[in-house]
């Protein structure tokens, strides 16, 4: 049982089941409204364009400065959900269709932009992240997102499934 137990010995690794459970638990909850409301690629279209953004924010700073990046990673995702809106008013394009056509070139610039500049971030650790690499401060930034978020949501769940 020691097989079990042992790598729970580790700061690093408490804090990985921690902020994991988390994540998981309040993904999970907020999940279910995605779903429902029928979100999905728009939320998987958003989470993607923020590649361009996150390039951006890294040529502009020169390094891995997290309130750049934030910004050029909001940045990027109001453009495509702007854009999309803006196409699909526009034009005979659906929404979705349009939403689609800009994340995957907006994902498409940020390759490029990261290939061009030179970027020292592999583009595995952008898109996956590394949970073994989590800090106290990004625990704790965890811990007050989901005591907003999963509140906000319970208190907000008959409203919200009412409204489908």
């Amino acid at each position: 049982m020691d097989w079990l137990t042992e790598p729970f010995q580790h700061e690093f690794m408490r804090r990985v089941l921690v902020g994991g459970a988390l994540i998981g638990f309040t993904n999970g909850f907020l999940g279910a409204f995605v779903v429902l409301r029928r979100l999905a690629l728009m939320a998987d279209s958003l989470s993607h364009s923020l590649l361009p953004g996150l390039a951006i924010g890294w040529i502009l700073a020169g390094g891995l400065v997290p309130s750049a990046l934030f910004g050029g990673a909001l940045f990027a995702a109001l453009t495509v959900a702007l854009g999309a809106q803006l196409l699909a008013r526009s034009s005979r394009l659906k929404e979705d269709t349009a939403l689609g056509i800009l994340y995957t070139v907006a994902f498409s610039v940020g390759i490029v932009l990261i290939g061009l500049f030179k970027v020292r971030v592999s583009l595995m650790h952008w898109l996956f992240g590394n949970i073994l690499g989590l800090s106290n401060t990004d625990l704790w930034m965890i811990w007050g997102i989901s005591l907003v978020v999963v509140p906000l949501l319970a208190a907000l769940q008959r409203p919200l499934l009412l409204t489908l």
